[in-house]
C-alpha cells in the first residue's frame, strides 16, 4: 500500500488491527499477544518493533517472540500478519492439527493454490526458539528459512472460507467483509 502502515487502515470505519484483535479475541479468548510494527501501532496488547526497524518478518517475529517469551506458561506461539486480520479465525483448526501431531513442531495453512503460508502458522514455544537461534541473525530472512529448522511440519488445507485472504493493495480492500 505504498508504504501504509497496514494495521492502521481503515475498512467500515475500523482497523485492520482492530479486525485482528477481534477475530484473535474469538478465536482465543484471553490469549497473549503482542504487535510488531515500527510504526507504535495502538492497540490493547504490547507493541514492539524489531531493532533496526523495517528487517523483515523473521525479525519482526524474533522481536516479537522475545517479548511474548517473558510469559513462563506459554505452549506455543502464533506467527500472523495484520494484512490478513481474519487470520486469526484459523487458529482453532491450527492448533488441533499441532495437538494431533506431536512430532511437529508447527502447524501451518496451505492455501488453494497449494503453497504454505508461513505467515499463518503455529508454533510450539520451544520449536520456534530453536529455529530462530539456529537461523541466526534474523534481519531480511525469509520465514521460510524458519521452516528449515523445524522437525516436522503439520499442515492445514485451507478452509476455503476467506480467512487466510490477505490485503496489500487499496483495491484488494474493496473486497473486504468486516464480517467475515
Amino acid at each position: 500500500m505504498g508504504g501504509v502502515d497496514k494495521a492502521q487502515v481503515e475498512v467500515g470505519g475500523r482497523r485492520l488491527i482492530d479486525y485482528f484483535e477481534l477475530h484473535l479475541h474469538r478465536a482465543v479468548p484471553g490469549c497473549a499477544a503482542v504487535a510488531v510494527s515500527p510504526h507504535g501501532v495502538k492497540w490493547s496488547h504490547p507493541v514492539t518493533c524489531e531493532n533496526p526497524a523495517f528487517g523483515g518478518p523473521v525479525a519482526g517475529i524474533a522481536a516479537g517472540y522475545q517479548l511474548l517469551a517473558k510469559n513462563p506458561v506459554l505452549d506455543t506461539v502464533a506467527v500472523l500478519a495484520v494484512d490478513a486480520p481474519h487470520s486469526p479465525l484459523l487458529l482453532p483448526a491450527l492448533a488441533q492439527r499441532l495437538h494431533a501431531s506431536p512430532q511437529a513442531s508447527v502447524s501451518v495453512i496451505r492455501d488453494d493454490t497449494g503453497r504454505l503460508q508461513p505467515l499463518c502458522a503455529l508454533w510450539r514455544r520451544q520449536s520456534l526458539s530453536h529455529a530462530l537461534r539456529a537461523l541466526g541473525e534474523p534481519r531480511n530472512k525469509p520465514v521460510k528459512a524458519l521452516f528449515d529448522h523445524a522437525t516436522a511440519v503439520a499442515e492445514v488445507h485451507s478452509p476455503g472460507t476467506g480467512w487466510l485472504r490477505d490485503y496489500d493493495t487499496r483495491e484488494d480492500l474493496e473486497d473486504f467483509k468486516p464480517g467475515v
